[in-house]
């Protein structure tokens, strides 16, 4: 392209940007692209994750997180590849398929997931109580699977 059709290209650009309201004008890069500005801004770090999925295991015994990942999860998520990749995952997937596909869930175990959150998102309190959560593990188990529903994960 030479240079003057360049400069005209600008000069057209320039006069468009002012007559159109800001907002017309605005253009995120993030969904141009692909990603997500809400997701990737809320979405719970692979440190604190990590934190809280081994505190989970450290106070409630090296099976819990079976109640919320499948049978895969046994053994203090070994099975998964341990509690740093299922953070990274929970952290860096996109969605919970994305989720599913970076550790080869199978079918059964990412529905049961699916499940869970769908209880956290409609409040089915009850729900989570049938898989085992006790009342004082509620809040915590909830407050956590709450912040990634809420960056778009289940969609």
């Amino acid at each position: 392209m030479s240079s003057c059709r360049v400069a005209a290209c600008v000069a057209a650009l320039a006069a468009v940007s002012c007559a159109l309201p800001p907002a017309v004008f605005t253009l995120d890069l993030n969904k141009l692209y692909g990603h997500h500005s809400k997701r990737s801004a809320k979405r719970p770090p692979v440190e604190e994750t990590a934190s809280f999925l081994q505190s989970l295991l450290a106070s409630h015994g090296p099976n819990y997180l079976e109640k919320l990942f499948g049978s895969k999860a046994r053994d203090a998520l070994e099975p998964l590849g341990g509690v740093e990749k299922v953070a990274i995952a929970l952290s860096e997937s996109q969605t919970i398929e994305d989720f599913g596909a970076a550790l080869h869930l199978m079918r059964s175990d990412l529905e049961h997931l699916r499940s869970v959150f769908m209880a956290v998102e409609n409040g089915d309190i009850g729900m989570l109580k049938s898989l085992g959560i006790k009342d004082s593990e509620l809040g915590d188990v909830k407050f956590f699977l709450e912040k990634l529903v809420n960056t778009g994960f289940l969609d």
